[in-house]
């Protein structure tokens, strides 16, 4: 096993863990007594008051992907989707347009050569990348891509670990079929 899948693999173990624990955590008996619970709803990330958009249930089953690269690409509203932990110390972060939209990356910093992760998060996903992490939110309507490179692994529970060179999901976006 290479230092980077040895990497990829820890941190997606740190990540299936810190998920355990908080899955095991319970309440006192007491505690709950007498209130009344709902189902939980996925709502989207809206600003208050804004109208809210359909959105692709691809990425709301729990699930880790750890890769090298990752690039994440969607339509206008991805950003309400996408959440990346930002630490100045360990990765360069840039914002800028390009002719296909708004492009966000983040990679490692070249003198954090041990550093964890770089982590995001889409929907119920959480992902992991060991060197660079891109995020295109292009104008208009249409699918999310995830496409991982490099010494993919992803994750789900109940089902068997993959392993890859190259892994890509898409979710149509409701609007654009």
């Amino acid at each position: 096993m290479t230092t980077n899948q040895r990497t990829i693999v820890r941190c997606v173990a740190s990540a299936l863990a810190a998920c355990a624990a908080v899955a095991c955590t319970s309440a006192p008996a007491n505690e709950n007594e007498g209130v009344q619970t709902q189902p939980a709803v996925f709502h989207d990330r809206a600003e208050p008051g804004a109208l809210k958009r359909p959105w692709t249930m691809r990425f709301r089953e729990a699930g880790t992907l750890g890769a090298n690269r990752v690039r994440i690409e969607g339509p206008s509203d991805l950003l309400q989707h996408v959440a990346i932990a930002q630490e100045p110390e360990l990765f360069d972060y840039t914002t800028r347009t390009v002719p296909d939209g708004l492009l966000q990356t983040m990679r490692r910093r070249a003198d954090a050569s041990n550093a964890r992760a770089i982590r995001a998060q889409l929907d119920e996903w959480q992902i992991l990348s060991a060197f660079e992490l891109e995020v295109l939110q292009r104008p208009g309507d249409g699918p999310v891509r995830v496409i991982a490179d490099g010494e993919v692994i992803w994750l789900a529970e109940g089902k068997d670990p993959v392993s890859s060179a190259h892994f890509e999901v898409v979710g149509e976006h409701p609007l654009s079929e």
